[in-house]
């Protein structure tokens, strides 16, 4: 395109409108809010000034179906500047890129993307300053066409007429075979008349069918400014018609019969006044239709308002007058307008309420004749959305789904601008996607995905209750939801002294931001089927209310356990790789890591760098102050803001993390990715409860785990020095196959030092550094009957397999915290032959034997002179009757024993 901007300003003084009238000297560089320099900002896509710096992503926006067409006005399409429009498709969870459409002959600044419209599968994208055929600025309209997923350009659409800086496609809609498409500024009767264009489809050929003017037109009416088609139906806007009083704006119905089409009404505001701009905004819907007047004074100074209209079956009369109660002068609320069924939306990108022109969108709902305000939408309510956003600078309705472009939005690393999706609940309407060029954004929505089971999650909105949830899928066995049921499946408060779960209170009950509740998943093929009807896995669950904006302040638990549930308290992703740095962080225990449920695997582990909307994590605290007073932990709202970016990484402490899978019964995947052996200077060598971190229990019938013993204790994070040791692993596994695999991750381990497994079992030792997983046999116990609720597995059901060996074996045991040890039995329990590995301080004299409960002596396993290190012999139980036994050590004056079970 290759008009001159220095063109504005002349066509800008043809517009003559009293008191609102433009400056007529230079314009600025951006356009004035709700001045005539923005009217021609929309249709060209320009200002005087030059071109605006940003993309303007959600220009314009469009629903149908289940996708979504956005609009940016200086996007890079086949080249820079030149314009494209994106697509977007929903799926489970949310929306997914799919396409993003460009001209075949698109040059900068065509304006391509300066409107939008979807129907069906075809999509319309207007380009109100392409030079057209040779016209300078005259405007064009592209049709794409969908086959499967991919959009290939069907038709290119042009109004015929020789006039240059027509800016036909400054508005388009699409409505089955048929496109309407304005020129607001093709001279008719006079300069800036307008005209509306309507063509028809015949297979992939689309043809002029009509051309709309009023049956009264005249100069500067701008009339084709904004369009809208339903059917055989067609609303066009002229918000500089001074029919009611110089710029006041009028719009007007067409209808198609059997001669064509035809004006069937004109229709203005019932309290019209000069520069108003009735008819700015458009939107048709069967037997309704919503006007924006964004000028107009109803309660301040260019406050906005927005009309909507009923046919009677003879006419088209005013039904209802929309005023945002809040309105404040240049809020300009009816900027955009969106109507489907009983539902209206009304833009006022101009709004404060978040910062300076951050903007914001109206909901209306019809009952009767009567509208009233449903909700107000400002975002996502974090550091993402603020000043010049100018959030409802479009809007698009479909049933009870929003779409509202922000153009101003500078977030994303691409594109300057965003699309925000809200959906209506019975409740409010809540925001529950952000859709930008560089990726989607799931805002207040997971997908409960696998298999029935547990779950940890908590509430990204304020004032979510029981309710709430029951509503959406399964709540039983609490007050008011199937109080009879058995067992019951949300608990809502987690006692560290105890380590046991509260049920839930039941109706009404509040779940905070911030605190995690845990929840037992029942689908509709499992469980009280009167219960699950209504759901299905996977399904997307949802929160009925507004984003959560207030930063919670949690007061952590550091008795008992010390653990604590906490969850995403905000719509929008938390970026956890700070929490130390959080308000509070140092209340957290410096060397426990941040775990999250992994669902499909049964098992806690470490946390990733993000975690979503509703995900829940758990970290443990401190143990209690000296002077009794509380800790606090405050989760910032700036580490889920869309646009956080986590620091960088800093360097990991020696390590050595292990993880066990296995199958149960049903060949679905059990994995245990919860032990960690962390080295850190002047750590203590045996169980440490500020440091160490008791085994976890898998809320599950069937799982499997692998822990560290220290000094009796059971544990998945063992905090030591960094020397030599030998350390036992215990495997505990129930209803599962009986193939396990034992894989690790040694690259935070120090070059040179010696790492290695021992099997007890097998007598197999593997170097960790040269293998990163092991395959082994295990016969597992029966599953659980039910599911255990107890946070802290103790080890005691768990057959001891392997020793992990760091350092020099005669240095470990010098090292060692007890001198004298029975590292392991393995397997325990024992069917025919296990191994029985132990430890001495020094050369001596050994004793080690077996007795049965009541002390006597059934078999000896060695006794002589031995010298000092590791050994190992073997129990040969054959001969012994099922049963428990002790294994009694006698060494260095010494006396240590351990159980073992004997299976027939």
């Amino acid at each position: 395109m290759t008009m001159a901007l220095a063109r504005l300003p002349a066509l800008i003084a043809l517009l003559t409108i009293g008191s609102g009238a433009a400056a007529m000297g230079p314009s600025p560089s951006v356009a004035v809010p709700g001045s005539l320099d923005d009217a021609m900002h929309r249709v060209l896509g320009a200002t005087e000034g030059g071109l605006a710096t940003r993309d303007d992503f959600g220009w314009s926006v469009s629903l149908d179906g289940d996708r979504a067409l956005v609009g940016v006005l200086r996007g890079a399409g086949v080249g820079p500047n030149t314009g494209s429009a994106y697509v977007f498709v929903r799926d489970g969870l949310g929306w997914a890129l799919e396409a993003v459409l460009a001209a075949e002959d698109g040059e900068a600044t065509d304006a391509f993307g300066s409107s939008v419209s979807l129907s069906g599968d075809r999509a319309l994208v207007g380009a109100s300053s392409e030079d057209s055929f040779g016209r300078t600025g005259n405007g064009a309209a592209y049709v794409f066409v969908r086959s499967g997923t991919t959009w290939s350009q069907e038709a290119k659409l042009a109004s015929g007429n020789p006039e240059s800086s027509g800016a036909f496609g400054s508005s388009v809609s699409l409505s089955g075979d048929r496109a309407l498409i304005g020129a607001p500024l093709e001279t008719t009767v006079g300069p800036l008349g307008g005209r509306a264009y309507g063509f028809v489809r015949s297979g992939s050929t689309w043809s002029l069918e009509t051309t709309l003017l009023p049956l009264n037109p005249s100069s500067q009416d701008w009339f084709g400014i904004a369009v809208s088609l339903d059917g055989d139906r067609a609303l066009v806007g002229a918000f500089l018609n001074g029919d009611a009083g110089q710029g006041s704006g009028a719009a007007y119905f067409f209808e198609r019969g059997s001669s064509g089409w035809a004006e069937v009404d004109q229709v203005t505001a019932s309290d019209a006044n000069g520069t108003g701009w009735f008819g700015y905004a458009v939107s048709l819907d069967g037997d309704r239709a919503l006007i924006g007047a964004m000028r107009d004074s109803e309660n301040g100074v260019r406050t906005g308002s927005a009309y909507v209209f009923r046919w009677t079956g003879a006419d088209w009369a005013e039904e209802a007058q929309l005023v945002a109660p809040d309105g404040a002068d240049l809020d300009q609320f009816g900027h955009s307008v969106a109507l489907s069924g009983d539902l209206a939306l009304v833009g006022a990108p101009w709004d404060d309420d978040r910062g300076m022109e951050s903007g914001s969108v109206y909901a209306f709902a019809r009952s009767g004749s009567t509208w009233s305000l449903e909700s107000k939408m400002t975002g996502t309510g974090d550091a993402s959305h603020g000043a010049s956003d100018e959030l409802g600078y479009s809007v698009a309705l479909l049933g009870e789904t929003a779409l509202v472009g922000a153009i101003g939005e500078s977030t994303d690393p691409v594109v300057d601008g965003a699309a925000y999706v809200f959906d209506r609940s019975p409740v409010d309407w809540a925001l529950h996607g952000r859709l930008a060029p560089s990726g989607v954004d799931a805002i207040g929505l997971i997908e409960i995905t696998g298999s029935a089971g547990i779950r940890y999650l908590g509430a990204p909105s304020a004032g979510l209750t029981v309710d709430d949830l029951a509503a959406q899928s399964l709540v039983r066995g609490v007050p008011g939801f199937y109080p009879a049921a058995t067992p019951a499946n949300l608990w809502t408060e987690y006692d560290p002294v105890a380590n046991d779960w509260g049920v839930s209170s039941g109706t009404g009950e509040v779940v905070r931001p911030g605190h995690a509740f845990r929840w037992r998943i029942v689908d509709r093929v499992i469980g009280n089927p009167t219960v699950s009807a209504g759901v299905e896995l996977p399904f997307v669950l949802a929160t009925p209310r507004a984003p959560n904006e207030e930063v919670p302040i949690i007061e952590l638990d550091t008795m008992g356990t010390r653990f604590n549930y906490l969850a995403n308290p905000y719509a929008t992703p938390l970026d956890l790789t700070g929490i130390a740095g959080w308000p509070g962080g140092a209340n957290l225990s410096p060397l426990a890591p941040v775990w999250v449920w992994d669902a499909a695997a049964r098992s806690w582990d470490d946390a990733p760098a993000t975690i979503g909307p509703w995900e829940a994590f758990r970290v443990r605290s401190k143990g209690p102050r000296v002077n009794g007073g509380a800790r606090t932990l405050r989760i910032p709202v700036e580490a889920a803001a869309l646009d956080a970016s986590p620091p960088s990484s800093a360097p990991r402490s020696p390590a050595l993390a292990f993880a066990l899978t296995g199958t149960d019964r049903a060949g679905r995947t059990v994995r245990d990715g919860a032990l960690t052996v962390r080295f850190v200077p002047n750590a203590t060598v045996g169980f440490e409860e500020t440091e160490d971190v008791r085994k976890f229990q898998p809320p599950s019938e069937a799982y499997a785990l692998v822990g560290a013993r220290v000094d009796g204790a059971f544990v998945g994070y063992d905090v030591r020095p960094f020397e030599s040791a030998s350390i036992p692993l215990a495997v505990e596994a129930r209803g599962t196959g009986t193939s396990f695999t034992l894989s690790w991750d040694a690259s935070a381990l120090p070059a040179g030092l010696p790492a290695v497994l021992v099997d007890l079992a097998t007598g197999t030792e593997v170097d960790l550094r040269t293998r990163s997983a092991y395959p082994f046999a295990l016969v597992p116990r029966p599953a659980h009957a039910e599911v255990p609720m107890d946070d802290v597995a103790d080890g005691t059901q768990a057959t001891d397999r392997f020793v992990l060996q760091i350092g020099d074996r005669v240095a470990a045991t010098e090292a060692g915290a007890r001198p004298v040890a029975l590292t392991g039995i393995a397997p325990n329990p024992s069917t025919g032959v296990s191994r029985v590995a132990f430890t001495i301080p020094e050369a001596g004299p050994v004793e080690l034997t077996v007795v049965d409960v009541r002390g006597r002596e059934v078999s000896v396993l060695a006794s002589g002179a031995m010298s000092a290190g590791r050994h190992e012999v073997l129990l040969r139980s054959e001969a012994l009757a099922g049963g428990i036994y002790v294994v009694r050590l006698e060494a260095a004056g010494t006396l240590v024993t351990r159980p073992v079970v004997v299976v027939r």
